[in-house]
This record gives C-alpha cells, sequence and structure tokens, in this order.
C-alpha cells in the first residue's frame, strides 16, 4: 500500500515538474521573439522548415504521393506554400489527415512535381532544412539534401523517449508541440505551415546546444540525418 502510494505521489511529482519545464520553455521562445535574442538575422537566413502533405495512389492508396509542400522561415513567415498534381491518378486522398481533397489538386493554383521540385531546390539551397522526419518530405518530393544541413527534430536525441524495449525512439511533433511548445497541432486535418513552424520552434528551443554539440561531434549523424522512423506518442 505505502509503495503504491510512494508511485503516485512519485508520478505526480513529476508531472508537476514536467509542466513547469514546458511553462519555463514556451515562455522563454515568447520572450526571446520579443527581445530579439537569438541567432543573428544572417544566421537565422540560414535555415528553412519544411512539411508536406501526401495523398495515395496505386491500389487501395498504398503509395504516396506529394499534394502540398510549404516552406517557412525561421520567423514562420511563408516563404513558399502550393499545393501539388500527382504524375498518378489519386485513389485516396487521405482527406481527414492530409485535409487534401480533389478541388485542391485541380485548381489553377495547383503546380506539377516538377514545377514544386524546381521551386524546393532554389529556396533550399545552401540552407538548412529543418523539419520532422523529413525522410518522408524529401522522399515526396523526389529531392535529396546534404545530411549535414538538415536538422530533424524526429531524431533529435533530446526530443526522444525511451519505448517499452527501452530504447529512445522518436515521438510525433503533435506530442513534441504539445509538450515544449504548449501548442495544440494536428487536432484533425493537417496544415503543413503550421507543422513547419512548430518543427522550426521546437529546433529554436535547442538551437544553441544542437548546432554546438554537432560541431564538437557529441551528435553526429543522428542529429543531422533523417531517416524512415516509427514515432511513439
Amino acid at each position: 500500500m505505502m509503495s503504491r502510494k510512494f508511485e503516485l505521489n512519485e508520478a505526480a511529482r513529476k508531472a508537476k515538474v514536467d509542466k513547469t519545464r514546458r511553462d519555463m520553455e514556451a515562455k522563454e521562445l515568447k520572450q526571446s521573439r520579443k527581445k530579439g535574442k537569438g541567432p543573428s538575422p544572417e544566421v537565422c537566413e540560414q535555415y528553412v522548415a519544411l512539411d508536406c502533405e501526401m495523398v495515395g495512389t496505386g491500389v487501395s492508396g498504398r503509395h504516396s504521393a506529394l499534394a502540398q509542400c510549404c516552406i517557412t522561415d525561421w520567423h514562420g513567415n511563408t516563404l513558399y506554400c502550393s499545393y501539388v498534381r500527382p504524375p498518378e491518378r489519386v485513389t485516396d486522398f487521405r482527406t481527414f489527415v492530409s485535409g487534401i481533397r480533389a478541388t485542391h489538386l485541380k485548381g489553377a493554383d495547383a503546380v506539377t512535381l516538377l514545377e514544386c521540385q524546381k521551386a524546393v531546390a532554389a529556396i533550399t539551397k545552401g540552407r538548412i532544412i529543418v523539419g520532422h522526419a523529413l525522410h518522408n518530405d524529401l522522399k515526396a518530393l523526389m529531392l535529396s539534401h546534404p545530411k549535414n544541413m538538415i536538422r530533424d527534430t524526429a531524431t533529435y536525441r533530446p526530443y526522444k523517449r525511451p519505448n517499452r524495449a527501452g530504447k529512445l525512439a522518436p515521438r510525433s511533433l503533435k506530442h513534441l508541440a504539445l509538450e515544449f511548445l504548449g501548442r495544440e497541432i494536428q487536432g484533425g486535418e493537417h496544415s503543413p505551415a503550421e507543422d513547419a513552424i512548430a518543427a522550426m520552434d521546437l529546433f529554436k528551443l535547442k538551437w544553441a546546444e544542437w548546432e554546438t554539440s554537432l560541431k564538437q561531434g557529441r551528435v553526429g549523424k543522428k542529429a543531422g540525418a533523417s531517416k524512415p522512423v516509427r514515432q511513439i506518442a
């Protein structure tokens, strides 16, 4: 009985500590924006955030194809956002998650995959891309990017947590945003612009230590590289 009571008290204490940390980090982020603290404008220019939405093609929509791509800057301004017409016939719009509908891809604003590739390549050239599980986005875009110029919040060690096997595993962007930013996202249909901004804000929270650890070689490829990952809550 005492052991059970101790466990409950310890869990409550830990939850309180976690909430305090989240509140402090969210407050620091807000204050840094107001006071203009952080990297210089020149350094901020080096970073862009990328997020894409995919639809299903082929039998039962099992294959993913790019349908929307958004790029935002350090401050959350939209640099590029467009619907993309997949070259294959769409068999599953995945609207409940992607937010994509047939009208979006038939509209005059939708571009071809090639047009999107050219625009994204031009914007990201020589810049560091920030995102979450960027492997999926780059695969959909059919583009590559230098591994040392990728900052992936899905593979960054401090943003992981142990799974049931005791190994560190990636967490979803939705849960990271709620825990570290105090922000609710992906409540229904996803917004690639919103997701890109959330990934950038998560990166900004850890910017100094992230870049320092990369320079010192403590994080290495795992922090920079983006690989297919299975996320946990």
